[in-house]
């Protein structure tokens, strides 16, 4: 793990980390073809604030498979700042998706204390509820790894949407994670050799 206090970081990592990378550049253009530009660009990053960050890490890293980029203690004014804090440090791990700046996962954590959070179930997703979609190679080790290590199942590997053109049909399932964010499994399907 990489120790760093806020303050020392460079620009360069400060953007990266709670802002716009600096690698972004321009944002596109507007999706309706007017030459007025988008005002954000692809999904940076979506980082979870959790309580329990160990147990979060072993989420994405050991069941999931993902490699971890960054992995930072962070304190001072300036983070402070923009989280709407005073005076807290704190923990962040950033996983790397896909080998670039965009589409990232990260967990956070203060280091003082929060209050225990209720024990997840495995209810129905409804308004408000946050869901991270992401793409896996193999649903059934994902579904095997997700009910060995506990957590709670809303659904199993399923067709959801038959399409005529797929000779293997896209499955997902979705589950709950760290701090109650609901987590679809998506695995894309296979084509027919007759498919365009």
């Amino acid at each position: 793990m990489i120790a760093v206090a806020w303050r020392r970081l460079s620009k360069a990592v400060l953007a990266g980390l709670l802002a716009v990378p600096l690698v972004c550049g321009a944002a596109p253009a507007a999706a309706d073809g007017s030459s007025s530009p988008a005002l954000v660009g692809p999904l940076l990053r979506t980082t979870l604030v959790v309580r329990d960050l160990d147990g979060a890490v072993r989420l994405f890293r050991d069941l999931l498979g993902l490699s971890v980029a960054i992995d930072l203690e962070i304190e001072g004014e300036e983070v402070n700042a923009l989280l709407g804090t005073e005076g807290r440090r704190m923990r962040i791990v950033i996983f790397d998706v896909d080998g670039t700046p965009t589409g990232r996962i990260a967990v956070m954590a203060y280091h003082d204390p929060a209050p225990p959070l209720p024990a997840a179930s495995a209810g129905p997703v409804d308004v408000g509820s946050v869901v991270l979609v992401l793409g896996t190679t193999d649903i059934d080790l994902a579904h095997a790894r997700i009910r060995e290590a506990g957590y709670p199942v809303v659904s199993e590997p399923r067709v959801v949407f038959q399409r005529p053109e797929l000779a293997v049909q896209s499955r997902e399932m979705m589950f709950i994670g760290p701090e109650g964010v609901v987590i679809n499994l998506l695995q894309r399907g296979t084509p027919s050799a007759a498919a365009p």
